[in-house]
């Protein structure tokens, strides 16, 4: 069966997603003299180019079971509220922030998932920080020494099957829950209904329990190894477009997901 959103199998893995996919490499000496050109044209073109510039690399758990679908991007040159997460953003004189919203279908504590990563760059087209989303709230996404930016490149990683962000993967480790939330908590949160959707969806009175009956059978162990995992060029999306069809995504996301695993489901266990 093929979800009818994608057209491509609900539960891709690993090597499939890298098969299906074409990639963009980021550049680690990307010519800042093209991203302050970039800065200075306000549109459609140059906005997109410019976030596939300073796209970041993100290192996944060698067993980790979810990938991003997409990367919601948008382009802030004034101060004001984030499209997306509840804070202001403050881009420097002249410059810019980079949102992007990484959204994925899947959280391993539950359906539904969209955490952030914040590029902030300066007049010249020079990145001058980077923050990153944990747990509803943010760290900062460079490490005191910018060891892990290379150019426009900032690398982050992401938490097993949580998939807060961290430029240091020794964060998660710290974490109390970091290897029962794969495990004995998997699927406890359901079907999250998360603030952009909040007003915008009905609940349905299954979707809780398939969220979880489809987790439990996804919990793992986590390695604690990272590799690198390059965003797929066609899973970058402007946010307005992406918000908009997001209530049509979700509803439509997790009813092919109960149409293709009914069948392992318990009798009776939803309907």
């Amino acid at each position: 069966m093929k979800n009818r959103i994608t057209g491509k199998p609900p539960v891709p893995n690993k090597s499939e997603v890298e098969m299906q996919n074409p990639v963009f490499s980021t550049a680690a000496d990307t010519n800042t003299a093209a991203l302050r050109i970039l800065l200075e044209k306000p549109d459609a073109s140059s906005d997109i180019t410019l976030a596939l510039y300073c796209l970041p690399r993100i290192l996944f758990d060698t067993n980790e079971p979810f990938f991003p679908r997409y990367v919601a991007y948008s382009i802030l040159r004034i101060s004001g509220p984030s499209p997306s997460f509840r804070r202001t953003l403050v881009p420097p004189d002249g410059g810019a922030v980079l949102e992007y919203a990484v959204y994925w279908d899947w959280d391993i504590g539950h359906y539904y998932d969209l955490e952030h990563i914040w590029v902030y760059l300066n007049d010249a087209g020079a990145v001058t920080d980077c923050e990153c989303s944990f747990h509803g709230h943010y760290l900062k996404g460079l490490l005191p020494d910018r060891a892990n930016l290379a150019g426009s490149t900032v690398t982050l990683y992401s938490q097993p099957g949580k998939h807060a962000f961290s430029p240091d993967p020794i964060v998660f480790r710290l974490l109390p829950d970091a290897e029962a939330a794969c495990r004995e908590a998997a699927g406890e949160g359901g079907a999250l209904i998360g603030r952009p959707l909040e007003g915008r969806i009905v609940k349905e009175r299954w979707w809780d329990e398939a969220a979880r009956t489809y987790l439990r059978n996804r919990a793992f162990r986590p390695s604690w190894n990272f590799i690198s995992y390059e965003i797929p060029m066609d899973t970058l999306v402007l946010w307005k477009s992406f918000n908009k069809g997001l209530p049509e995504l979700y509803c439509s996301t997790l009813e092919a997901y109960h149409e293709y695993y009914r069948d392992s489901l318990l009798p009776g266990s939803i309907s």
